[in-house]
């Protein structure tokens, strides 16, 4: 898989930090920060120390409406796992701005969140389930499910390089 010596990851956004202890025990090489609220810091910790990582891998306070910190800065990659979408389009720049303005040239973003399918281009009971996630989301957050154009759109005023997406397909 190469080398990932000396690589950190920084997922934002990350809850008590699931995804990334789970990643973190596949590559001991490279470093984590989680970050999210402060009173997710208790939690979090009991996580990564519990599966024995507290070496590796460190929950960071953060509130990601504000510049990222000096400790995340420059890392190779940050991962966004449903963070976007729930938020209305100000609060979702405000974020992704952040995250940006901390990126180096090597520096690459990940986002991991629900992309709706163009109107026609899905089966009905996958567009009627996105289009109802759609509708969830701007009731209960004021966010919203997007679109690949619509993310391209939102990303391409920051990106320095290429989009790509990759379609996960249906959990099953």
């Amino acid at each position: 898989m190469g080398d990932h010596n000396g690589k950190t990851i920084v997922d934002v956004g990350c809850g008590i930090s699931h995804i990334l202890v789970a990643i973190a025990e596949e590559y001991p090489e490279v470093s984590f920060i989680v970050e999210d609220k402060p009173s997710l810091a208790e939690q979090a910790t009991k996580v990564i120390t519990k599966r024995d990582l507290s070496s590796q891998v460190e929950f960071f306070p953060h509130d990601f409406f504000k510049p990222q910190p000096d400790k995340a800065r420059g890392a190779s990659i940050y991962f966004l796992r449903n963070v976007v979408h729930n938020w209305p389009e100000s609060f979702a720049k405000r974020i992704l701005k952040n995250v940006v303005d901390a990126m180096d040239a090597e520096s690459k973003m990940l986002i991991c969140d629900p992309v709706v399918p163009e109107p026609g281009q899905a089966p009905n009971s996958v567009e009627t389930m996105a289009r109802t996630l759609d509708m969830a989301m701007w009731i209960n957050f004021g966010g919203r499910e997007w679109s690949l154009a619509e993310w391209k759109q939102l990303l391409g005023a920051w990106m320095r390089g290429s989009i790509s997406y990759k379609s996960l397909g249906r959990p099953r």
